[in-house]
């Protein structure tokens, strides 16, 4: 069965994973951030990393 809850997560955590391993290295990230600091760039990516994970879970993705 298809559930787009699983997408939606699966797009929020590669998001996440992207901007708290590239977020440094692009500028229209640090400048949608409006900050430069490689703290808060670790900081959001985490919490849209566990976003959509909690995401994929609600949906029933398997573990």
């Amino acid at each position: 069965m298809y559930k787009p809850i699983i997408d939606l997560g699966v797009a929020i955590c590669l998001i996440g994973v992207f901007i708290g391993a590239f977020g440094r290295k692009f500028f229209v990230l640090r400048w949608i951030f409006g900050d430069r600091s490689m703290f808060a760039q670790l900081l959001w990516g985490v919490i849209l990393a566990t976003i959509g994970l909690a995401l994929m879970l609600l949906g029933g993705f398997p573990v």
